[in-house]
């Protein structure tokens, strides 16, 4: 399959772009300590249609693409400078992980 540009997966996946590109950009680790405390952030910051939204987008993301070669190039296309294996994490593993911090929260 290919990928979607990144103006694309801004339109197909606009939470998603808002949490990777607004909350995990290149300084992301000067705003907060760790990856969940970004995300804490996130969920303080903005409306409360987003968390719905970003899990939704973020499931159809999980289920579109299996590879972890696809997986990174989307996750960088959203516009993320997380590097999830230095957090310990597969790309899909850091998705994953993401996505259950959102459902923990709502």
């Amino acid at each position: 399959m290919i990928l979607p540009d990144a103006a694309t997966l801004r339109e197909r996946y606009p939470a998603l772009w808002q949490l990777f590109g607004g909350y995990f950009h290149q300084d992301w680790d000067l705003d907060d300590d760790t990856p969940d405390d970004v995300l804490r952030r996130y969920l303080q910051d903005e409306p409360g249609d987003a968390l719905p939204a970003a899990r939704r987008e973020l499931e159809e993301v999980l289920r579109q693409w299996s590879t972890e070669v696809d997986l990174q190039e989307i996750h960088r296309r959203l516009g993320s400078s997380v590097w999830p294996p230095g957090l310990g994490f597969t790309t899909r593993g850091w998705l994953v992980h993401v996505g259950e911090f959102l459902a923990r929260a709502g």
